[in-house]
């Protein structure tokens, strides 16, 4: 990860999200920031999977 200034944040998920992000980041060795980090990063480099992801989430 590149140095950049970090901004704390502070935020509510379900437990069901939290629980994947803390699985994620076990799997991939990586703390609970990193893998929203990461996550966020993927779906700002293809718009397409964002407004998929949105649309799915919609449809459940």
């Amino acid at each position: 990860m590149s140095k950049q200034k970090k901004i704390l944040t502070g935020f509510r998920l379900s437990e069901g999200n939290v629980k994947f992000i803390e699985e994620t980041g076990q799997k991939l060795g990586i703390n609970k920031t990193s893998v929203l980090d990461m996550m966020i990063t993927v779906v700002r480099k293809d718009k397409h999977l964002l407004s998929g992801l949105i649309e799915k989430a919609l449809d459940e």
